[in-house]
């Protein structure tokens, strides 16, 4: 959560240069950040940690790393995350697809969407429209469905994925 639960990622500028700092982070080193949402004054994240990493070393490098830049960046934002933070250790498939159930509900449950479609940043059809942001596939879910990503075009060859060898 944010410092005192203050609404930091309410607006578009913030919450983009947030969600490029989480989706790049090297906080998460060898670990796997699988799945995230970022609301207005809270991250969720689905994190697959590689041996000999801990939890908490992950959230302290993510904290540290995108609080000094953005404070850079935004200067009036003061102090951005609050010291502590919670954890649910997932055990299992069926685990996992609750845990991501929840995750992608958040918006809908918070009342920023009525539905997990319907929950898009300000103004992300006219950029979309407009050519200002674009979308990437990061792999298959069950089913038809995949996982996207979306990037400012400007932004882009440094917040895309690097193509699989092959590809």
């Amino acid at each position: 959560a944010t410092e005192r639960r203050q609404p930091h990622f309410r607006g578009w500028d913030v919450a983009a240069d947030a969600a490029r700092l989480i989706r790049k982070s090297t906080a998460w080193q060898h670990s796997r950040l699988l799945a995230w949402v970022l609301m207005p004054d809270h991250w969720h994240g689905v994190i697959e940690l590689a041996d000999g990493e801990t939890l908490a070393g992950c959230v302290r490098r993510l904290k540290g790393g995108s609080a000094r830049i953005l404070r850079q960046q935004h200067p009036t934002l003061g102090w951005i995350w609050a010291s502590g933070y919670h954890d649910h250790a997932i055990r299992g498939d069926e685990d996992l697809l609750e845990t991501a159930r929840y995750l992608v509900l958040n918006p809908v449950r918070a009342g920023l969407a009525s539905r997990v479609g319907d929950y898009q940043p300000a103004f992300l059809d006219e950029l979309t429209s407009a050519g200002e942001v674009i979308w990437a596939g990061h792999g298959q879910l069950p089913g038809s469905d995949g996982w996207v990503s979306l990037h400012l075009v400007d932004q882009a060859p440094l917040t895309l994925p690097r193509p699989e060898v092959g590809d």
